[in-house]
């Protein structure tokens, strides 16, 4: 099962880098929270960076995210203190 950060954050690197399914694999099932970076001009993982209005522009590709859970979710974000 991968995080939605671990989703999201694949979808728009991976076509903001062009990166191939290998890649995009590594990044889905990184259970490491050190590997991502979040700032207030870039959203990271480990080297591969997307700033944030490259981000903001992949974002209106992103209609929705489903989960079983609504406070799963809130309390994964709470916990990585990123919430």
């Amino acid at each position: 099962m991968h995080g939605f950060l671990n989703v999201l954050g694949a979808a728009v690197l991976a076509v903001e880098h062009q990166w191939d399914i290998n890649q995009t694999a590594m990044m889905l099932e990184d259970e490491d929270a050190r590997s991502f970076s979040f700032a207030d001009d870039f959203f990271a993982w480990r080297e591969w960076r997307i700033d944030i209005k490259r981000l903001q522009f992949r974002r209106r590709f992103v209609v929705s995210f489903g989960s079983c859970s609504f406070d799963e979710p809130r309390e994964d974000l709470r916990a990585l203190n990123l919430m």
